[in-house]
């Protein structure tokens, strides 16, 4: 098997986990419910354990924001942000997954995964 190859299958089955541990989230949080001490242990567990995710928006049917946690940002006093306009909203709630662009020259992963149930 070549390097890259090898790379390439690596690289695949790292976003595979990624987004189970994503689909284990989505499914702890619709339980938990969004906004509850539950939901705070199962996001701060998730961001401690996928160092790849720096932040998680939630957002509601309609597109608003209904939380936003970080790891090195405090978001106590932002104001929600609509995103219902936005081409990644639209894909999720059609059922579709969505991935951002990924920005190499900073080094700095930017996957966004998005989808309603």
């Amino acid at each position: 098997m070549t390097q890259a190859r090898l790379a390439a299958e690596m690289m695949q089955q790292s976003i595979d986990r990624q987004m189970e541990n994503m689909r284990t989230l989505s499914s702890e949080l619709a339980t938990a419910g969004v906004g509850s001490e539950e939901a705070d242990i199962f996001i701060g567990r998730f961001l401690k354990e996928n160092n790849h995710t720096r932040e998680i928006f939630i957002l509601n049917v309609d597109g608003g924001e209904a939380g936003r946690y970080s790891r090195g940002r405090s978001y106590f006093d932002a104001k929600p942000v609509d995103y219902s306009h936005l081409e990644q909203f639209e894909k999720a709630k059609a059922g579709e997954t969505y991935f951002s662009h990924v920005n190499y020259p900073n080094l700095r992963s930017r996957i966004s995964s998005s989808r309603c149930r």
